[in-house]
């Protein structure tokens, strides 16, 4: 696998999901139910990151050290924490922080 893949495979996921949700919620859903769009959001990532890794192979110790770093510093998760994910759930974090990213720069914001 290269690293030229998986991102590839996270901005695409990262987009289609921020337009679907773009597409079925209006500014003021945001603001009201923000935890169940969070909910949702990392549910349909960690979909997309079983299917990522039933085609593809696991991550390599770089890019897992690259995935940890990045999911620490984008969530309130402990390193400790980070460490014992498994790689669908890495790659889960790492696609929500890139649609939170995505929406926010639309000004929908989630906190």
């Amino acid at each position: 696998m290269t690293n030229k893949k998986i991102y590839s495979f996270i901005n695409k996921k990262s987009d289609l999901i921020t337009k679907i949700l773009l597409n079925n919620y209006d500014s003021a859903d945001f603001e009201l139910h923000v935890s169940q769009i969070e909910k949702e959001i990392f549910q349909i990532s960690l979909s997309y990151a079983n299917i990522f890794f039933f085609e593809n192979n696991y991550l390599n110790n770089k890019d897992r050290k690259e995935f940890i770093y990045y999911v620490v510093s984008r969530f309130n998760i402990k390193e400790k924490t980070a460490l014992k994910m498994n790689d669908e759930n890495l790659l889960a974090h790492y696609i929500k922080a890139e649609v939170l990213t995505r929406l926010r720069d639309k000004d929908f914001l989630l906190f």
